[in-house]
């Protein structure tokens, strides 16, 4: 049972703390990555050193050049700078303001893997019920 008399501020951690597990980065963090797979939000996740890392706009396969831009204590986010390998999945977005947008984040990959990629999160979801 939960101590009412601590109120919920102390079940919830503030931002502050939140924030504090946060590990800022220099512009100079910037590395080769292969994506192995995509979250369900479309990102391309691969490793580096170990720790997750999220990259939008490549796709499994895929390898690219990435500037990281946080750093957390089992995750990091990278902003995509150059793509060196392109995966053959890969098409041109038929949206001009896809890039700028981010209303529609899979156009940048082939209706065939957007479908197979869509099934696996499904089934990844149903797996954790």
């Amino acid at each position: 049972m939960v101590n009412s008399s601590l109120g919920k501020s102390a079940l919830v951690k503030s931002e502050a703390d939140r924030n504090k597990d946060v590990l800022t980065t220099d512009n100079t963090d910037i590395y080769e990555i292969e994506i192995i797979r995509l979250a369900s939000d479309g990102t391309g996740v691969g490793y580096l050193d170990g720790k997750a890392t999220f990259v939008p706009g490549l796709l499994p396969g895929e390898i690219g050049r990435v500037r990281i831009r946080e750093r957390k204590k089992r995750y990091q986010r990278a902003e995509l700078l150059e793509i060196l390998k392109t995966s053959p999945e890969r098409q041109t977005p038929l949206c001009k303001a896809y890039s700028q947008c981010g209303g529609c984040a899979l156009q940048h990959m082939n209706y065939e893997y957007t479908l197979f990629w869509k099934r696996q999160w499904v089934g990844d979801a149903l797996r954790r019920l």
